[in-house]
């Protein structure tokens, strides 16, 4: 199984067989990938659909599949959908399903609670020591003021803001 995080851009690397040997589509043969909700859903009711050129391609007997935030930004939950890659031979039509699985789309960690998470800056953080407020994390980081500090929390639901001297980062505790 294929998987991926909501909204971020990757590229996955599946092999392609038919009748259990290596597929090597070459310049006859062109590919589509369609992810379905359901194995069984008709093409034209896909989820996301690519093609040869168009986010999926392919050298020897290996396709990259290039998915993009766009194909899963809609996507409010864990989502599970059913894939298959399709080659159809230019010349005579024929189609042959020489990939098939699924990919399981999941919320990153960065949008579930956590207690800890490190704040990356360009800006030296060696004048916190200990505890630091929020408006002064912010001015640092250079992020766009709010109306208050308050404001601030309430949108970063920021509960501690930290300077591990041990680490050398600078750490938020969400509230």
């Amino acid at each position: 199984m294929l998987e991926q995080y909501i909204g971020d851009n990757k590229t996955h690397q599946v092999p392609l067989t038919w009748e259990e040997a290596a597929f090597t589509p070459g310049g006859t043969w062109g590919l589509t990938f369609t992810a379905k909700r359901k194995a069984t859903d008709p093409d034209a009711d896909a989820v996301i659909q690519k093609a040869s050129g168009v986010g999926l391609s392919a050298s020897d007997s290996t396709a990259s599949i290039v998915l993009v935030p766009d194909d899963s930004n809609a996507f409010k939950a864990t989502r599970q959908l059913y894939c298959a890659i399709r080659a159809t031979h230019s010349g005579t039509g024929e189609t042959r399903t020489v990939w098939a699985d699924k990919i399981k789309f999941e919320r990153a960690p960065a949008h579930l609670p956590t207690t800890t998470i490190p704040v990356i800056t360009t800006t030296d953080p060696a004048p916190f020591a200990g505890d630091v407020t929020t408006a002064a994390v912010l001015a640092a980081l250079g992020v766009p003021s709010y109306a208050t500090v308050a404001a601030a929390n309430a949108a970063l639901a920021i509960g501690k803001i930290y300077y591990d001297t041990t680490l050398a980062t600078l750490n938020v505790t969400t509230a």
